[in-house]
């Protein structure tokens, strides 16, 4: 094993090597100075696209989160008949030929956005969904870069939805990729439509299981392959969202230019916490969820937020899914660069667990292989309070396989 400093480069592309990089604590950052404008902030934000006509404002309509569709107001006019569009999926919904300001009203469906095809001078964020192979329409949010060099397709976990990963995407997208981040099935937005708004029912996934969830990220591979088939695309999936991706990559590592595997665990009986994930950084008064990050903030928000629920994988999907999260690196899968990092305090499985993992990997051909650990850092390391250290380091890794 070689053990880098923070200052040296990871030794990659090498058969058989694994870089190991562990990071010195940075100081805390002070949560004021992570501005992180909320999607529908910035979707209001004046928009410059191309000809004309200039989106002025862009309103989602609801208080609860659940919104029915959006307002676009435009001005300027001169806005030919399918340039300037509102649709959902791949349904033309509005196309406007009007030479004057024009209000595209309120639709009664969930959701409309602006098609990605605008050359837009500042990015818009925006919602749309995918019915899959079971029936389930999944919601995701896509942030495009303004040049994009490349595609991220990022997966959060379980018990967190794809609105807690505003702050890396918009890093991700700013930075020049494209990000695609669904709520996976029975989670966030997916989920209340799944179950018919009952939060109590969030996690089950539904039709399919696991193995549907693992068909929706193919899916959702097909659906960005086919918006930019020209671009790299880049694998990033949390938590639940990492062994997703790990069994994904099995079959479907040609697929990516890279996959990065955060607060991931070896996946073998002994090497993942089943446990109680907050046991060893529980406090008095506390609410259970101090073990995502040292940022008490985190721990609060994600507590007071209605969409996230308890990690308790063995109850919500049962002992069939449950025993199918189980698995190793398939021998002979394609070959791809794989980054995984973690917080030296993570308890689902902790740095033995990850260079297991890495092992593993490399024993079943892989050559490009870096494990990251940052000490003290704990499960939710984009989260953490040297979070920008961690984009900075995810950018970095990514472009180097861009430029590749």
């Amino acid at each position: 094993m070689r053990i880098l400093r923070v200052d040296e480069k990871p030794s990659v592309g090498r058969p058989g090597n694994r870089g190991v990089r562990r990071v010195s604590p940075t100081d805390e950052i002070d949560s004021q100075t992570q501005v992180v404008d909320d999607a529908l902030r910035q979707q209001a934000d004046q928009v410059r696209v191309a000809r004309k006509p200039r989106i002025v404002a862009l309103e989602r309509l609801g208080t609860d989160g659940r919104a029915s569709g959006v307002i676009i107001t435009l001005e300027h006019g001169n806005c030919p008949t399918g340039f300037c569009q509102v649709r959902r999926g791949h349904e033309t919904v509005v196309s406007s030929a009007h030479n004057d300001d024009v209000v595209v009203g309120a639709h009664e469906f969930q959701p409309t956005h602006l098609v990605p095809f605008f050359d837009v001078g500042d990015r818009m964020n925006f919602m749309t969904t995918f019915i899959d192979a079971e029936g389930v329409r999944i919601t995701y949010d896509v942030y495009p870069a303004k040049k994009p060099k490349g595609v991220i397709l990022l997966v959060h976990g379980l018990g967190d939805h794809a609105k807690r990963f505003v702050a890396p995407a918009t890093a991700f997208a700013n930075a020049g990729y494209t990000v695609y981040a669904p709520d996976m099935r029975g989670h966030g937005r997916t989920g209340l439509e799944q179950w018919g708004g009952d939060e109590s029912q969030l996690g089950h996934l539904g039709p399919g299981g696991l193995r549907a969830a693992v068909r929706d990220l193919r899916q959702m591979t097909d659906i960005i392959r086919g918006e930019h088939p020209k671009l790299p695309l880049f694998f990033i999936g949390h938590s639940m969202g990492s062994l997703q991706g790990q069994i994904l990559i099995n079959t479907d590592a040609a697929r990516y230019a890279g996959v990065v595997l955060s607060g991931t665990a070896y996946r073998r009986p002994g090497f993942m916490n089943a446990g109680d994930l907050n046991k060893r950084f529980a406090v008095a008064g506390g609410n259970g969820n101090e073990w995502l990050s040292r940022d008490p903030k985190v721990a609060t928000d994600f507590t007071k937020d209605p969409l996230t629920f308890k990690a308790d994988a063995l109850k919500l999907f049962g002992l069939a899914d449950g025993l199918r999260l189980f698995g190793t690196p398939a021998k002979g899968m394609s070959r791809v660069p794989i980054l995984i990092f973690i917080g030296g305090d993570d308890s689902l499985g902790g740095e033995k667990s990850v260079l297991k993992l890495a092992d593993a990997y490399i024993a079943a051909g892989q050559d490009d292989v870096t494990v990251t650990v940052y000490p003290g850092g704990r499960h939710e390391m984009f989260n953490e309070t040297n979070r920008q250290e961690v984009y900075d380091d995810v950018i970095s890794w990514i472009s180097e396989r861009t430029a590749s």
